[in-house]
């Protein structure tokens, strides 16, 4: 019995704990699980945000990202075009003015915000974290020059 107990205890704590990596849920129950070591956390009363950087081209049909755009606020993550697509028109009909970037590795991201300064872009995020709950796990991706 102390057994079971020990090992279902040792169990919880493995599972509970953080690890470096995200998951983002897409359509149809599909997982995306990307590491992020060269994530950069900002602390900020008791929250972090992921910095990523990375080189971003806006995909057809999508808003051309301006030369002084340089921090993008990123709601979600995905492989395939078509589950970003979805994603993209169901932050529209919530009103929100979203774009789908593409970086070098094929991955998919849709943007929420813009911003030429990093401050601004953070605002933004605890703003989404405080006043959208269900798009808590935001982050931001800057664009390499």
């Amino acid at each position: 019995m102390k057994i079971l107990i020990i090992t279902i205890l040792t169990s919880v704590c493995l599972l509970a704990c953080k690890s470096k990596r995200e998951i983002s849920l897409i359509n149809d129950n599909q997982i995306i699980d990307e590491q992020y070591s060269d994530s950069i956390p900002v602390e900020n009363e008791d929250e972090t945000i992921i910095i990523k950087e990375e080189n971003l081209i806006s995909i057809e049909d999508s808003e051309p990202i301006l030369p002084d755009e340089k921090f993008f606020v990123i709601i979600g993550s995905f492989r395939i075009l078509n589950n970003a697509i979805s994603f993209n028109n169901q932050l529209q009909t919530e009103g929100f003015d979203s774009q789908i970037l593409q970086n070098e590795n094929g991955l998919y991201r849709v943007s929420i915000f813009a911003f030429k300064e990093i401050n601004e872009a953070r605002n933004k995020v605890y703003f989404i974290r405080k006043n959208y709950p269900k798009y808590y796990d935001v982050w931001l991706l800057k664009k390499l020059t």
